[in-house]
Order: structure tokens, then sequence, then C-alpha cells
């Protein structure tokens, strides 16, 4: 079971919250001065979200201003269901697009060098709240 599944099932979200809106995981990555650009090309060449179909929208935004965080990745998802399954489904594109196991761990540990922290959270969307 992933640390994923582990948060979702301990979740203090009740079913009638969970179907109010889409769920979006955000993560909130602080990189290392100057290396953005170089973050945001590594991360080009590993994303797999277009190919995964449990995603509904991926979001990648870039900080301007602050020294809170320098990207926000967000990912909409129906339903902690599909949570899971895009999870998976990501693992898999992964070994598709790098089958060398070797190769695709220097590629993450190259993205991680980057990282100074990141913090995620999962909220649900309230849509009579929006526009």
């Amino acid at each position: 079971m992933t640390i994923l599944s582990c948060f979702c099932l301990l979740s203090p979200v009740s079913a009638q919250e969970e179907k109010k809106g889409n769920l979006f995981y955000m993560v909130m990555i602080k990189i290392k001065p100057g290396k953005v650009g170089k973050y945001l090309e590594l991360f080009e060449k590993t994303n797999t979200t277009k190919d995964n179909k449990f995603l509904i929208s991926v979001k990648v935004f870039t900080h301007r201003t602050g020294p809170e965080w320098s990207i926000l990745l967000m990912r909409e998802y129906k339903d902690f269901a599909a949570v899971q399954k895009a999870f998976e489904r990501e693992d898999e594109l992964d070994k598709e697009k790098f089958p060398d196991e070797k190769e695709r761990e220097k590629i993450y540990d190259e993205l991680n060098e980057y990282r100074i922290s990141h913090t995620d959270a999962i909220v649900i969307e309230n849509p009579k709240l929006g526009k």
C-alpha cells in the first residue's frame, strides 16, 4: 500500500463532503535558487501525466513573488479512487517511458537534487463558492 493510499484511508473527509467537487492533489516545491528552469526541463522529460486517463487536469505554476515555494503542481481527480488509480498508472507509465530502472532512478535523483523541500495537500473543490 502506498503512502498516498494510507493518507486517503485516514482522511477525515466524509463521503458527503467528497461528493461536493473534484479532488486536487497539490505539491508545492521549493527549488534551489537559479534551478527552476532546469527542474522544469527535467520534469517535462519525465512527465507522463498527459497519458494518464485517471487525471482530469494537470496544471504547473511557477511562483513569481515570495520565498514560500517555486513550483506548484496541481492534479485534478474525480475522487479518491481515481487518485489511487492515477498513481498506479503513473508508475506503469514511468516504467514504459524509462524501462531501465537505473536510468529512471538517475533522472529522479537529479530532480531531487534541485529540491529544497516540498509540501503535499489533497483538497476538495467546493463548486458553490467558485466561479
